[in-house]
């Protein structure tokens, strides 16, 4: 359950990224409403936490903030030894290291 959330943090920072816009209207409400929840739930856990913008974590992980998905991909595996089964997973490792990059200058 959510009590368990702190256990799993253990006293780390966790990484969200900004909603992106999309032309469907609804598309946008409904991820806008996810991070919030999302961010709600931290906030009375007392989970720190930042929100990275796609086109910042890409620029500072992947080399470019217009990076494809292939090319996250590609780099994720190279990076982490590993073979994701899931962009949004190669996704999430990346944004995680952006955290991981900005944990002594934020």
């Amino acid at each position: 359950g959510l009590g368990a959330l702190p256990t799993l943090v253990e006293g780390g920072t966790v990484a969200i990224e900004k909603p992106l816009y999309f032309r469907n209207p609804h598309s946008t409400i409904s991820i806008s409403e996810v991070v919030g929840a999302v961010k709600e739930i931290l906030e009375l856990a007392g989970i720190p936490y930042k929100v990275v913008d796609n086109k910042t974590w890409k620029k500072e992980v992947v080399g470019t903030g217009s990076a494809s998905k292939d090319d996250i991909l590609k780099y994720a595996n190279e990076y982490f030894y590993s073979e994701f089964e899931e962009q949004d997973w190669a996704d999430a490792a990346c944004i995680a290291e952006w955290s991981k990059l900005h944990e002594t200058t934020s």
